[in-house]
């Protein structure tokens, strides 16, 4: 029998295998003729900006837990949570980027960034579930204007007016800005 003929077996454990590839890079999924169709993150807001997150980089969203303040720490350190028996630093991401600090509101959301070696949680304002962009939404101009995102930015999507700044929280947990929680 010639290759051509050959039938090519997909099994569903195949199939989810290259689906948690897919979200695991976060990255851009490529069409069969080799162009870039979509991007995939978690969209959510620190204060007044809209933002999205790489799907491989969010393990968990969770409500705002209890957490034990640590004396001395950085004020954008709020403590440590015990998320399912596993100690979690809690990360105030707004703070942390020296914008204003928040208040937890019923809106606020716990975002787990999906790392074994730094298991951290980012506090955020607000979620808005998973956003799947096109090529077409890429807003470049928004990439030129220095904000405290800019050093994890990967890049820029905009929609219904609505800019939202693609970030890497994996690079923002490795940042010499949260190298220093004072502790």
């Amino acid at each position: 029998m010639s290759v051509a003929n050959r039938t090519i077996e997909v099994t569903p454990f195949a199939l989810l295998q290259a689906l948690e590839r897919r979200i695991r890079t976060g990255s851009i999924a490529i069409s069969s003729d080799g162009g870039p169709q979509t991007w995939d993150g978690l969209a959510f807001r620190v204060r007044q900006q809209w933002c999205a997150a790489p799907s491989g980089e969010v393990r968990e969203v969770l409500p705002v837990p209890s957490y034990s303040r640590i004396p001395g720490a950085k004020p954008w350190l709020l403590g440590l949570a015990n998320v399912r028996g596993a100690i979690l630093p809690m990360v105030d991401l707004g703070a942390a980027l020296k914008l204003p600090r928040m208040v937890s509101q019923p809106l606020s959301r716990l975002l787990i960034l999906s790392s074994a070696r730094d298991p951290i949680g980012f506090l955020v304002d607000e979620t808005a579930g998973q956003r799947r962009f096109a090529p077409a939404e890429q807003h470049h101009e928004a990439l030129t204007v220095a904000t405290p995102f800019s050093p994890f930015a990967l890049g820029a999507f905009e929609r219904a007016g609505v800019v939202q700044l693609a970030i890497s929280l994996k690079r923002l947990a490795g940042s010499e800005e949260l190298a220093d929680a004072g502790w």
